[in-house]
């Protein structure tokens, strides 16, 4: 639409609702190319993004004006939920749920040696050889994967870095389920989860402090309750579907 808008000369006003970059960048590394690229996304007038840090990316890859960004955070009804079908481990597990920037290994080093397995879905890299019991699945229904989530020791969200913006909806409904996190200390994730209040903060990659992070909610009940209903809170009173919408109505109705 923006290139049609070039092209045709049109003066509408065009706004991107979600803009996110999941994947790679929409970036070809040809100069002349990248100049045509970035001309097309200066010509839309309003980009919403979920996290503080996409902002910047955004502005990096395609050289725009950051007035033009707007961030509101995601939000979401919590959908029925569904009993696994696939098979769950006969102890204690954490839940490692989705595929975008995902470090699944990690996790599965952290949890070598403590006793809690691990059930980990969208996974499709090679895990590495650890004793723990991981069950891994490359897909499941979104239901089941809540399910999962539900009876999980804890919602881990683990990410490779911190140049995409990742693991929203997950962290989302691992609040609206009541689960305590852990989560990789990065800004993308860090709109969404505080260290302390929803769960507990690890560096990016650190399997040493993910394995604490992983007995401190084993060893302490009462603080995996306590960090699960302040997550349940933050859903239920920040991050609706109806308040989402109303954040973006927010912005996009100016722009209309």
């Amino acid at each position: 639409m923006a290139f049609a808008a070039i092209v045709r000369r049109a003066r509408g006003r065009l706004a991107i609702a979600g803009m996110n970059l999941s994947r790679r960048p929409f970036r070809s590394g040809v100069a002349p190319l990248d100049h045509v690229i970035n001309r097309i996304f200066g010509r839309v007038d309003l980009f919403i993004v979920h996290s503080t840090p996409e902002v910047s990316q955004f502005l990096h890859l395609h050289r725009l004006d950051a007035g033009r960004f707007t961030v509101v955070p995601w939000g979401f009804d919590l959908p029925d939920v569904a009993d696994p079908e696939c098979a769950l481990p006969n102890r204690p597990y954490v839940a490692v749920v989705g595929r975008n920037n995902r470090d699944f290994a990690t996790v599965a080093r952290a949890l070598d040696g403590t006793g809690i397995a691990g059930v980990f879905v969208g996974c499709t890299q090679p895990l590495p050889s650890v004793d723990a019991e991981i069950i891994a699945y490359e897909s499941l229904p979104f239901d089941q994967c809540l399910g999962i989530i539900r009876g999980s020791l804890a919602n881990v969200i683990p990410l490779n870095d911190s140049s995409r913006g990742a693991g929203h909806i997950t962290a989302v409904a691992g609040m609206a389920l009541g689960r305590p996190h852990i989560f990789s200390d990065a800004d993308v994730i860090t709109d969404y989860l505080t260290d302390g209040v929803e769960g507990i903060a690890v560096p990016l990659g650190d399997a040493t402090a993910m394995r604490a992070a992983i007995r401190r909610l084993t060893d302490q009940p009462e603080l995996a309750n306590q960090m699960g209903e302040a997550g349940r809170r933050t859903a239920t009173t920040r991050l609706t579907n109806s308040g989402f919408a109303d954040r973006t109505a927010a912005v996009l109705l100016p722009v209309a």
